[in-house]
């Protein structure tokens, strides 16, 4: 992709392969769900009050933290296909994908 796509969509890291990059999306989102569910579980010791959304936020930038470097984290398909159709749509050809 060229140099401005990066603006709209998030890319692995040129030293980074492509199962490399799949994988570690999956394994992010896979624990970013995981731990929502768990902290919102009821039949859990469920955060009291407006403690919960605080503990997604923490839970999301450790997540980009640990994982950012390697791929930008999108950790959610929806956010990250819609810019790369409007790119190959806008001319920058299939190498968004």
């Amino acid at each position: 992709a060229g140099a401005t796509a990066g603006i709209f969509s998030t890319f692995p890291a040129p030293h980074v392969g492509m199962l490399h990059a799949f994988g570690d999306e999956v394994l992010t989102t896979a624990a970013l769900v995981m731990c929502v569910f768990a902290i919102g579980d009821n039949k859990n010791i469920a955060p009291k009050g407006n403690v919960g959304p605080v503990i997604v936020g923490g839970l999301v930038a450790l997540l980009i933290l640990g994982f950012g470097g390697i791929t930008g984290v999108a950790m959610n398909p929806a956010r990250d296909l819609a810019p790369r159709v409007m790119m190959w749509l806008g001319g920058w050809g299939t190498e968004v994908f």
